[in-house]
């Protein structure tokens, strides 16, 4: 027996699509940490109990487990994307872009990371307004772009605008409930986000067909993934999803967190000197890598703001957890933002405070989930931690912003990822000598 939830399927989907946060809370505040969800789309198990996620993440039977994207989300990952697949060919997905993407083989793109920070702010001038979040988005979607294409190739910035013009046109309603997916002609939401989305696998598939015809080695991604696919129509689909899924996951994620670290820093002055101070002392730009207050500040975002309020494992096989029987065919789902303002785990859950990660104080990995946990965790965990440090250190060195809000953005879904709302207003003060 699943335990009790809120009873109105139509109800639920409408809590997540527009406000999953609030919802959560709410529910958690009336069912205890582990209650049921139902909306159009699924069968979820929600919990916020440590205990819980430990066991969850234990799981280590490859079968148990299907895909942690709902299968909803193939329109904009593809349905070959690493999300939506499970089981060995989950793991062997997994291994094989594990390593390009390893906190090791990073550091050869440091300098592409800062050059794409400052190529976002170069066009502004001195209390010139901009919104932080649409910045951000430029700057991690031009990283994550070089690392799978390359810096030097001439089509990246087609594919960089082509994302962008697909993303702008994502809506929350037709990523929750299948129902939604209605194209109307290409007159609805989700009809004018399918034009760009086909206009955005016309140059994907372009790409990979010439990369192909020449051979790529240049050590791009889409190199190693060349090399695994055999040409065809399967492996270049193969392909194309998981580029779409390192295009779209791989930048909106990242730069929400990166919005919510400026507007908690320029809205604490002390703090925003204390950290440009250890920035100042820092010569080069891997130097950012190993700051910790930076990296305290960053964890601290991600404890407080998660881009993901959740993560979700679907049931293949039945599964005991705790003292619930749960049968194949639900999801369970760590509840991340929940988790993240429980005032027993974290005092003053709504007070920005790096202090909770200095010194070497790690809280540990099922209280402090930002990224999952367990055999499907984050795979662009580490590149997202690194680009965060580079992008924040090197706009803290080179810039002096103005914050532009009188309080503090809502936290709202947007796109695959919860951001802040209206995407934190500011404004360029000038260049720091």
């Amino acid at each position: 027996m699943l335990p009790p939830g809120p009873g109105s399927r139509t109800w639920n989907t409408w809590s997540y699509i527009t406000d999953p946060v609030t919802a959560l809370s709410r529910w958690r505040d009336r069912y205890g940490d582990t209650f049921t969800v139902r909306d159009w789309s699924a069968t979820t198990v929600v919990t916020s109990d440590p205990a819980l996620v430990k066991a969850i993440f234990a799981v280590r039977d490859v079968g148990v487990f299907g895909a942690v994207a709902p299968e909803s989300f193939d329109v904009i990952l593809g349905r070959r994307s690493l999300l939506l697949l499970s089981g060995p060919e989950h793991q062997a997905e997994r291994k094989l872009l594990l390593g390009p993407l390893c906190r090791a083989a990073l550091p050869a793109w440091l300098g592409a990371i800062a050059d794409a920070t400052r190529g976002a702010f170069a066009g502004l001038a001195p209390r010139q307004s901009f919104v932080a979040l649409e910045r951000m988005r430029e700057v991690t979607l031009a990283s994550i772009s070089q690392i799978l294409f390359g810096p030097e190739d001439p089509k990246e910035p087609a594919l960089r605008r082509a994302t962008l013009d697909m993303m702008v046109h994502v809506r929350p309603s037709f990523l929750v409930a299948r129902a939604l997916q209605i194209e109307g002609f290409g007159r609805t939401r989700f009809g004018r986000f399918m034009t760009a989305s086909r206009a955005f696998d016309r140059l994907l598939y372009g790409r990979i067909a010439e990369g192909r015809a020449r051979g790529e080695q240049d050590g791009s991604l889409l190199a190693l993934l060349l090399a695994a696919y055999p040409e065809g129509p399967a492996g270049d689909e193969a392909i194309r999803d998981e580029l779409r899924t390192m295009l779209v996951g791989g930048h909106e994620t990242t730069s929400s967190v990166l919005a919510w670290a400026l507007y908690y820093l320029h809205r604490d002055p002390a703090l925003l000197a204390r950290a440009r101070a250890e920035i100042d002392a820092i010569a080069d730009t891997e130097g950012l890598l190993r700051a910790p207050l930076l990296d305290a500040i960053v964890d601290e975002v991600m404890r407080i703001r998660p881009p993901a309020g959740q993560c979700f494992r679907m049931l293949v096989e039945p599964l005991d957890l705790g003292p619930l029987r749960l049968p194949a065919g639900v999801i369970v789902s760590p509840a991340i933002s929940t988790i993240h303002h429980r005032e027993d785990l974290w005092p003053e859950p709504s007070r920005f405070d790096p202090a909770r990660f200095s010194n070497g104080s790690r809280p540990g990995p099922f209280v402090y989930l930002p990224f999952g946990g367990g055999s499907h965790r984050c795979i662009g965990a580490s590149l997202s931690k690194v680009e965060s440090a580079i992008i924040l250190g090197t706009i803290l060195r080179e810039y002096r912003l103005g914050l532009d809000e009188a309080r503090a953005p809502a936290w709202r879904r947007e796109g695959i990822a919860l951001c802040p709302s209206p995407g934190v207003r500011m404004h360029v003060e000038g260049r720091r000598s």
